[in-house]
């Protein structure tokens, strides 16, 4: 019987182990780039084609998968104290909003569909470059 049990909790584990996505979680990058996206159309693409993705194992690089989801929480929650990395995407955030009009109006209706994001936080935006 306890043989048994053995196998059934072995299999088991095995059957967790083999549906898990190989890639769990992205480490953020040492030192996050938003300066490569607003230089290079190819890393624009790139990391837009991950901010509106909605598979990231299969579309992002651990950077745009930082400046996707930086982005999203400053969208919906601004910042109080921001950190370094928070400053930065505000910095594309402004890249987008004064030079690529399209993809940002694309971003805010992706991340903020009814807009209260953009009356809630629209003060804060301001203060770091960003067009509302």
């Amino acid at each position: 019987m306890s043989r048994l049990l053995l196998l059934v909790a072995s299999a088991a584990l095995l059957a967790a182990a083999w549906v898990r996505p190989a890639a769990a979680s992205f480490a953020a990058p040492a030192v996050l780039d938003v300066d490569s996206p607003t230089q290079s159309e190819a890393a624009f693409q790139d990391t837009m084609r991950c901010v509106f993705g909605d598979n990231d194992y299969e579309v992002c690089d651990s950077n745009s998968v930082s400046i996707k989801y930086i982005m999203w929480r400053l969208l919906e929650k601004g910042c109080n104290s921001c950190t370094d990395d928070e400053l930065k995407v505000f910095r594309f955030m402004a890249y987008l909003s004064n030079n690529r009009q399209n993809d940002w109006q694309q971003v805010l209706n992706k991340y903020d569909p009814q807009g209260e994001f953009r009356s809630r936080n629209a003060a804060q935006w301001k203060q770091h470059g960003v067009a509302v």
